[in-house]
């Protein structure tokens, strides 16, 4: 039973550790099959150009994530699918596998339970890196992405539908832009940006999230007000002439 001061702290360290999870805006980008080379890159463009923002304060896209490698196991390529398809038990005695493979590095001790390239990790000598390790995505990185999405359910239906129809990045807003014109002005420049790189043809974007929808509710009410407040107070009028007849 934590009390007001300890619900606090968690609150805060949550904050500190994930970002305001109400404050994240959503840019979606949708096409036939997102995972082609050349709309990941429309989508990794999009995405560097926003953690170069200052109102960004962390960006979660696809192309951006940090993924387990190892070099000197080549034909492992899904080795983000084989680290969570791994068993509940498996995953409790890792400890014990990658000892037992320190003591005899062979392949009987672990293949059959743990992935050669899970195991590197586990024992501190594996490599992560990002799936898109420059400014361009290569067909070898794209199919990388494709792979590992296929055996990730903590990927696949988040940052990616399960139809590939449909790619999501998501933008965790800098700490302190919390008021309505601040997060207004943040919507904008990136429609902005959107409007001047539009997709090719088949390849849309859409924005999402709480702030665009706070955002747009705002203005909504703000078209109605100008609309309605100046009618309201002829209806008045009228009212009241048709109940006085004098000035």
């Amino acid at each position: 039973h934590k009390g007001p001061g300890d619900k606090k702290a968690y609150a805060a360290e949550l904050r500190a550790q994930f970002g305001n999870t109400d404050n994240v805006l959503l840019l979606l980008v949708q096409a036939d099959d997102v995972m082609q080379p050349s709309v990941l890159q429309l989508a990794h463009d999009r995405a560097r150009w926003l953690q170069g923002q200052e109102f960004a304060g962390r960006v979660h896209a696809l192309t951006l994530l940090q993924l387990p490698r190892e070099p000197t196991i080549e034909e492992d390529t899904s080795v983000l699918a084989g680290a969570y398809l791994i068993g509940a038990e498996a995953a409790r005695d890792v400890g014990s596998i990658v000892a037992r493979f320190r003591a005899e590095p062979t392949p009987r001790n672990v293949a059959p339970v743990v992935p050669a390239a899970l195991l590197a990790l586990a024992s501190g000598e594996g490599v992560v890196g990002p799936a898109v390790a420059g400014e361009q995505v290569t067909p070898e990185e794209a199919a990388y992405l494709d792979d590992v999405i296929s055996g990730s359910a903590l990927i696949e239906g988040r940052l990616v539908s399960a139809d590939r129809t449909l790619l999501m990045i998501a933008v965790s807003l800098a700490d302190g832009l919390t008021r309505n014109d601040q997060i207004a002005r943040v919507v904008n420049a990136i429609s902005a940006h959107l409007d001047a790189h539009p997709g090719p043809d088949g390849v849309q974007y859409a924005l999402g999230g709480l702030p665009y929808v706070r955002k747009n509710v705002i203005d909504n009410m703000r078209a109605d007000q100008s609309v309605m407040l100046p009618l309201s107070l002829v209806v008045c009028i009228l009212i009241l002439f048709a109940s006085f007849r004098w000035w």
